[in-house]
């Protein structure tokens, strides 16, 4: 293999490959902050997800898969406020 023919994908391989054991840990660090948000999401916010929570792993699983959603993450998937409460809000924020 010609190793001069892709300059470009050698950096973009490189750059991923010379700090894996960093990238690694800083994967395990967010799954990890993610399972602790996910123990308090089951614990306090259960009624929240609406049958989607039935176990912490199902939560974890769930919260994982919303959490880089582009409707506004996992805080989009919450059931929470009423539209009552939602424009009582915004009123308040707007005064």
């Amino acid at each position: 293999m010609n190793n001069d023919r892709y300059p470009t994908l050698q950096d973009v391989v490189r750059s991923f490959w010379e700090p894996k054991k960093a990238l690694g840990l800083t994967f395990v660090l967010f799954v990890m902050l993610e399972y602790f948000f996910t123990l308090i999401a089951y614990i306090f916010l259960y009624e929240d997800y609406v049958g989607n929570c039935d176990s912490t792993l199902d939560c974890f699983l769930y919260t994982f898969d919303y959490t880089f959603k582009a409707n506004g993450g996992i805080g989009g998937q919450l059931v929470g406020l009423t539209d009552t409460e939602r424009k009582n809000l915004k009123k308040k924020r707007n005064q």
